[in-house]
C-alpha cells in the first residue's frame, strides 16, 4: 500500500465496526482527516489524478470532526485537548476548502475558528478583513484588533504572532487614523522580539520572514527621514529566496530600476509572489522618497499579480497610494 493508505483503512476500519464509544468517534474522523490531508499533498507533489478526491475525503471527515463535538459536546467533555482537536479539525477543512479552490467556503471556517481563538485563523482572518477575501466585509480598524488577538498566542502557534505584529506596523503605517499609543516600529520591534524567541525555541535561524520585516522597519524609517542601511546589511545576513536577496541589492543601489524590474517580471509566471513582494517593497521605496512618477510605475507593475497571490500588498498600497 501506498504511505498512509494503511493507517486510513485501519481508522476507517474502527469507524465501521463501531469499536470507539460515540463521544470519541470525532476523534477518529479527525485523524483519518489528517492522513487524508497528508496523502493529498504526497499525491499532488506527484500529480496523481485521485488527488483532489483524497482532499475531498479530508474535508468530509473534518466536517463530521466538527458535526460530532458541535452536535455532542458533553459527550467528550472530559476528553483531553479537545478544545485543540476541534479548533484545529475548523482549521484544516479552511485549508482543505482553499486547496479545492473553494474560497468563500475556506473563509467561512476560518472566520469561525478565529471566534474559537486560533491563533492561524485569526491572523488569516484579519488580513481578510483588509484585502476583502473571501467575501470578508473590510473593516481595517476591525483586522488590527483581530490581529492584536492572533498576537497574544506569542510563540504558541510558530509564525502567527510573529506575523500579526508585523502585519499591525504595515497596517498602521499605511492605514494613518487617529494617534496610537503603539505605534508601526514598537510593533515592527514586537516582531522582532517574538521572532527571536522563537528562534531559540524551535533552533532555528530567522523564522518567520525575519528579512523581510527587517526591509518594512527600513521603509518605516525611511518614510520619516531615516535612512538606516544598517537594517539592509542585518537583513542581507539572514537566509532568504533569491528574489528577497535582489530586492536587499536593489534597495541598497547596487542596480538600477530596469535591471530590478527585469529580474521580478522574471519571476511573474512561476513565483508570483516572488514578482509581488518585489513590486511591493520598490513601490514603498519609491512612496518613501516621494518618487511620484516611480511609485506610480510600480503600482502598475503591484496591480498586474493576482489578487490571490498579492491582495495583501496591493492592498497596502491602495491605502498608501496619495503620497503624504
Amino acid at each position: 500500500m501506498p504511505p498512509l493508505d494503511g493507517e486510513i483503512a485501519e481508522l476507517t476500519r474502527v469507524l465501521n465496526n463501531q469499536e470507539v464509544s460515540e463521544g470519541a468517534r470525532w476523534i477518529v474522523f479527525y485523524y483519518r482527516g489528517l492522513a487524508h490531508y497528508v496523502l493529498y499533498f504526497s499525491q499532488r507533489s506527484v500529480h496523481e489524478p485521485g488527488a483532489e478526491v483524497t482532499a475531498r475525503k479530508a474535508l468530509a471527515d473534518f466536517d463530521a470532526t466538527i458535526e460530532a463535538h458541535s452536535l455532542a459536546p458533553e459527550a467528550v467533555a472530559g476528553v483531553p485537548a479537545v478544545h485543540v482537536f476541534f479548533v484545529n479539525a475548523i482549521y484544516l477543512a479552511g485549508q482543505t476548502s482553499n486547496m479545492l479552490g473553494d474560497e468563500a467556503n475556506a473563509y467561512k471556517y476560518y472566520r469561525r475558528c478565529a471566534v474559537e481563538n486560533h491563533a492561524a485563523c485569526l491572523e488569516i482572518t484579519g488580513w481578510a478583513m483588509v484585502t476583502g477575501k473571501g467575501h470578508t466585509t473590510v473593516d481595517v480598524d476591525g483586522a488590527i484588533a483581530v490581529l492584536e488577538k492572533a498576537y497574544q498566542h506569542g510563540t504558541d502557534f510558530t509564525c502567527a504572532a510573529p506575523f500579526a505584529a508585523w502585519g499591525i506596523a504595515e497596517i498602521l503605517h499605511f492605514h494613518g487614523g487617529s494617534p496610537r499609543t503603539v505605534t508601526a516600529l514598537d510593533w515592527i520591534e514586537r516582531a522582532h522580539v517574538l521572532r527571536t524567541a522563537l528562534e531559540e525555541r524551535i533552533k532555528k535561524t530567522a523564522p518567520c520572514k525575519a528579512a523581510e520585516v527587517f526591509v518594512s522597519e527600513y521603509l518605516i524609517r525611511l518614510s520619516r527621514g531615516e535612512e538606516r542601511r544598517e537594517l539592509l546589511s542585518r537583513a542581507s545576513e539572514l537566509p532568504m529566496s533569491e528574489s528577497r536577496r535582489q530586492l536587499i541589492s536593489y534597495l541598497n543601489g547596487d542596480f538600477d530600476d530596469a535591471t530590478f524590474r527585469e529580474r521580478a517580471s522574471e519571476k511573474a509566471d512561476k513565483y508570483p509572489r516572488a514578482a509581488c513582494i518585489m513590486y511591493f517593497y520598490a513601490w514603498w521605496d519609491a512612496r518613501a522618497r516621494r518618487q511620484v512618477k516611480r511609485m506610480r510605475e510600480y503600482f502598475d507593475l503591484l496591480s498586474t499579480v493576482d489578487t490571490d497571490n498579492c491582495g495583501d500588498k496591493l492592498a497596502l498600497a491602495r491605502m498608501g497610494a496619495q503620497v503624504r
